[in-house]
């Protein structure tokens, strides 16, 4: 098990160059290392406007603090990101025009590579008893800490021991080649 902080995370711009995020995650992608397979990351989104674009990366996004963001499609669906810690999920290819419903906001982003890996998401209010079997690797972010932990195949988390803190649970499951 592996625990970083924010000493360990990395401030970037935005693709799109409209903000700024804090990398907490890279995991480089198996047939392209400029590109990623799995990237996890906090924004600070401070003005309305259009998502970055990110072809065959399926993204989901977790409302931190704040009042929430409406997601714009250009086929006139709209998505509310209102609700605390409750994830919604969509493709990086769309078109989005973001606009915030009152002030800014911070969220949880988790890109997956579409090609080479899974990502499954749950949100935790207590710490749960965390083991892993089986191939799938492990980020478990603790909200109010900042911290994001790492287990790998096998390992098992310390955690329970930590009542009332908020997880964020994200496993990810690598595809098996053609």
């Amino acid at each position: 098990m592996k625990t970083l902080t924010e000493k360990d995370f990395r401030e970037m711009n935005w693709k799109n160059g409209k903000g700024r995020t804090l990398e907490l995650i890279r995991l480089s992608h198996p047939h392209d290392p400029e590109l990623f397979s799995l990237r996890l990351s906090i924004a600070s989104m401070k003005e309305s406007g259009p998502f970055s674009h990110y072809p065959g990366i399926e993204r989901s996004i977790i409302l931190l603090e704040g009042k929430g963001v409406v997601l714009d499609f250009v086929d006139e669906i709209k998505m509310h990101l209102n609700e605390p810690l409750k994830p919604i999920q969509f493709a990086g290819e769309e078109e989005i025009e973001a606009k915030l419903i009152d002030g800014p906001i911070r969220e949880f982003n988790i890109m997956a590579a579409r090609d080479c890996v899974e990502a499954y998401i749950h949100v935790h209010k207590k710490v749960p008893k965390i083991q892993l079997g089986g191939e799938d690797d492990h980020y478990c972010y603790i909200v109010e800490k900042n911290e994001l932990i790492i287990l790998g195949p096998g390992e098992k988390s310390d955690l329970t021991s930590k009542d009332g803190l908020t997880v964020i649970d994200v496993r990810v499951k690598k595809k098996k080649g053609p």
